[in-house]
């Protein structure tokens, strides 16, 4: 799969990042409003746990962020919950790039946080993987189907891309965000759900494992065990966040701008191969 960042370059990176900016320090609040010369300086984190992150800050940083006036500086976090958190603190990154619009906004109203979603970036793909078996098709009756599904999003995610590959039936009055399997209409195959934090990691004990494209990658499982895979919904894509009182700020405008330009899309699909899609957007 041509364009793919293989796991063992990614962490190295990653790692590579890490270290260049741990002399650097954070800065404080309002560090977009400050400017380096005549170009405004925005610290734009992203978790180590996905290299897509890093991956594209870095791109608008060395390609896109000089055309909107601006410099991007990349602030490594260790995970996305820790991610949210430093953003919301507003002391130390300016913006974030972080997962899904309805996880942003689930965590506003249960954490009182004031996070806002502000440019979509691209949409993992979920894949189905298996060891045992060549297809969809192949599934016996009653095999075991394992799925990331330590959120009900995932779940959601999951169930949606069965139905799209025509495995499964759904209730379609049902909302994509708290959709179950007790909203299953139809399973001509009687497959068993199995709700699991990793699927890479129960790949070995079930007929089918599904989750994130960048899980498998990341976990170095070959993508010769994929046997299907499904664009996830653009409302699942990957986003922009800032804090929501700082969005009309001139120098957070235009991280947002540099952003929402489509050559980032373009660049993250042609650059992580199959691992990622574009997204429609609206330029902001």
């Amino acid at each position: 799969m041509g364009g793919r960042m293989r796991p063992g370059a990614a962490v190295a990176v990653l790692l590579a990042g890490a270290l260049t900016l741990s002399a650097c320090g954070s800065s404080a609040k309002g560090s977009a409003a400050s400017g380096k010369g005549s170009r405004t300086t925005v610290e734009v984190a992203g978790g180590l746990s996905d290299p897509t992150e890093e991956g594209v800050i870095k791109y608008v940083a060395d390609s896109i962020a000089p055309s909107y006036g601006i410099s991007v500086k990349f602030v490594p976090v260790d995970d996305g919950t820790a991610l949210i958190k430093e953003l919301d603190n507003g002391t130390s990154i300016d913006a974030a790039v972080l997962g899904y619009k309805p996880w942003i906004d689930s965590l506003d109203r249960s954490e009182g946080y004031h996070v806002s979603a502000v440019a979509p970036l691209f949409s993992q793909y979920w894949v189905f993987y298996s060891k045992k078996h060549a297809s969809l098709k192949d599934l016996p009756d009653g095999a075991t189907v394992a799925y990331r599904g330590d959120a009900a999003f995932y779940t959601g995610q999951f169930l949606l891309a069965l139905q799209k590959l025509g495995v499964i039936g759904l209730d379609a009055n049902r909302d994509p965000l708290t959709i179950s399997t007790k909203d299953v209409t139809s399973n001509p195959k009687k497959l068993k759900f199995v709700s699991v934090q990793s699927a890479a990691r129960a790949l070995d004990d079930v007929d089918l494992a599904a989750s994130q494209s960048t899980e498998f990658s990341l976990a170095g499982v070959p993508d010769t065990y994929e046997v299907a895979k499904v664009k996830n919904q653009d409302l699942f894509a990957k986003q922009l966040a800032v804090r929501a009182d700082r969005v009309s700020e001139p120098g957070i405008q235009k991280v947002i701008k540099a952003f929402n330009d489509p050559r980032v899309g373009q660049w993250a699909t042609k650059h992580y191969g199959n691992l990622v899609a574009p997204v429609r957007r609206t330029a902001g």
